[in-house]
């Protein structure tokens, strides 16, 4: 890992299922407190399965605190799946925007773990 991102490997019965990296620091504003989940991918062979929403727990669970996941404007199976993880995993207390400028273009959850 280097200073501001860790990443982290998804396994499946000993098979890689996917990948996440986390980023200290908020992309949006800079806020050095916030965790940001800068890239998350499941293999498709385990999609649907739980893998992802199980993955992105554990992640939550190991950067306690305040976090913002981002999804591309174009991306609705990525916003899908984040509204329903983050909302299962907050038990609802999460916020939903969508930021459109030089920034980012696209949606933003911004929750506590």
């Amino acid at each position: 890992p280097t200073a501001d991102r860790t990443p982290y490997l998804f396994r499946v019965a000993g098979r890689l299922a996917g990948f996440g990296i986390v980023a200290r620091g908020s992309h949006l504003t800079g806020d050095p407190a916030v965790h940001d989940l800068v890239e998350f991918f499941v293999v498709r062979r385990y999609r649907r399965q739980g893998v992802g929403t199980r993955a992105a727990a554990a992640v939550f669970d190991l950067h306690r605190g305040h976090w913002e996941v981002r999804e591309r404007a174009r991306n609705v199976a990525a916003l899908a799946f984040w509204g329903r993880t983050i909302s299962g995993y907050t038990g609802g207390r999460f916020e939903e925007s969508v930021v459109a400028d030089d920034r980012w273009d696209g949606w933003v959850q911004r929750f506590i773990s």
